[in-house]
């Protein structure tokens, strides 16, 4: 009986591939695929050889004596056609699926008939030949990314034009929006200019938005402004951001793997928001949300008053932040909290007595090979235990001298001069009977000597401690 059961199986499954295979037919070098035979309607599907040159496809397509109509161009229907270098869409087609023409790197043409109303992701992919679309009036739905066209940002897109009556789009300058303006949804990757200002009736910046515009540096947003959607500037060459008192709902990704991004500034009305030193925090600065990935610098103190980082708070940081300093209060660091992508070797230190809960790959792959773990005395089996904490390749003890008790008014003045560390006394009883220490910003101590001048120190900034006493110093 299993037997026959098993035999029933597979001649079923045998006719059903058979039968579907019977619904695939070729019509003047047009390879289809039957959708719904009742209907009579067919998709254009992939075929082997690839498509090339110029094509126009049917309205209808008539095979065994039954003609269907050309409803759809299927999913990676012409990808890959390098040669393909223009095409020509029928009325009665209304569904373009995606990738459809990606990598057809020679198309530099491409008529969108009006009765189209759905247009998938990634269509036109990698054609960076093609450097202008007009879309019909009846296209109602486009899916993330479907005018996507530049490679890395060459090539594709400079302008997207919108037919008059459609209820759903529009475009100003050849920026595609939705129909009223109030949502800026593609900017073309390959739009000529370095600079752009965002018309007065955007509320919201859409999902990568301004996806692969490398060449973009400069952008102004208008003081209405309310919402910047995820990865709005994934790979954007522009270098500051700065948010009005109405932008109030930014995603951490908003701005993630920013070509450019150095500054990030808060109008101080802003009730979700602020910014110190070019870093995005929420208004308390108790999270801190984006540190910007090309922002200078080598080394971070994060605020004390932070007590979480959040996701891709620090974006990969383009080989600039070497050193993280993290305060005692941080509780818990997000996904990605701490990608500081510095090769060949970075430090974290982390103040916190008890090792901070952390999401997923908070820190760069390769702690285990080149990253340095500082933390309390006190700490270490703590931390040596803790989930991805314990994968850095050192995690040492480190004594971090505290900056509340400043040296002014301690009849003592500590100054930082070219390459030397000044500690001098007003009152002659305290010369010769104090000992100063020099720590760097990561508790390392690194020079202990009696009051006076402290010569041959590097530049950079320093933590000077006499006693219970402490001040941060710079050194040229």
């Amino acid at each position: 009986m299993r037997k026959n059961t098993l035999l029933t199986l597979i001649a079923l499954t045998v006719w059903c591939i058979t039968a579907i295979r019977a619904q695939d037919f070729i019509v003047n070098d047009i390879r289809y695929s039957v959708l719904d035979a009742d209907e009579k309607t067919a998709e254009v599907i992939a075929k082997t050889p690839l498509y090339s040159g110029s094509i126009t496809i049917p309205a209808t397509a008539t095979y065994n004596g039954v003609t269907y109509s050309v409803v759809q161009i299927g999913n990676n229907a012409f990808e890959n056609c390098a040669d393909l270098t223009r095409v020509e869409l029928p009325e009665g087609l209304t569904t373009i699926g995606e990738y459809a023409f990606s990598n057809c790197n020679d198309l530099s043409s491409i008529s969108l008939p009006e009765s189209l109303t759905t247009i998938g992701r990634w269509f036109i992919y990698k054609c960076t030949a093609l450097t202008s679309i007009h879309i019909p009036k009846n296209v109602s739905s486009m899916d993330n990314f479907a005018l996507e066209s530049s490679e890395l940002g060459v090539g594709g897109l400079q302008s997207v034009t919108v037919a008059e009556g459609n209820e759903h789009f529009s475009a100003l300058d050849g920026v595609l929006f939705n129909n009223d303006k109030t949502a800026l949804l593609f900017y073309p990757a390959a739009k000529s200019g370095t600079s752009y200002d965002v018309p007065n009736t955007v509320l919201i910046i859409g999902f990568a938005a301004f996806y692969f515009t490398i060449t973009l540096t400069e952008i102004t947003f208008p003081e209405e402004l309310k919402t910047i959607e995820t990865n709005a500037f994934q790979q954007s060459g522009v270098k500051s951001i700065n948010l009005s008192k109405n932008t109030t709902e930014i995603s951490s990704l908003s701005f993630y793997d920013s070509r450019g991004l150095e500054n990030i500034t808060v109008h101080e009305d802003n009730p979700e928001f602020s910014a110190v030193d070019g870093v995005l925090f929420n208004k308390n600065k108790t999270t801190l949300i984006i540190y910007p990935k090309y922002k200078p610098g080598t080394e971070y103190e994060i605020p004390s008053t932070v007590t979480k980082l959040g996701r891709w708070a620090f974006d990969n940081t383009q080989n600039y932040l070497t050193s993280l300093i993290i305060p005692e209060g941080v509780t818990e660091i997000r996904d990605n909290g701490a990608k500081i992508n510095s090769e060949p070797a970075f430090t974290v230190t982390c103040k916190a007595a008890a090792p901070p809960t952390l999401g997923s790959n908070v820190f760069p792959y390769y702690a285990n090979t080149q990253g340095a773990l500082y933390v309390p005395v006190g700490s270490l089996a703590a931390y040596q235990v803790a989930d991805q904490w314990e994968d850095f390749k050192t995690i040492e003890e480190r004594v971090f001298t505290g900056l509340t008790s400043s040296l002014a008014g301690q009849d003592l003045k500590v100054w930082g001069g070219k390459g030397v560390i000044h500690v001098t006394s007003v009152s002659p009883r305290l010369l010769g009977s104090e000992v100063v220490k020099v720590y760097d910003l990561s508790g390392a101590l690194v020079r202990t000597a009696p009051l006076g001048n402290i010569a041959n120190i590097p530049s950079g900034t320093y933590v000077v401690e006499i006693g219970a006493r402490t001040e941060k110093v710079m050194v040229r």
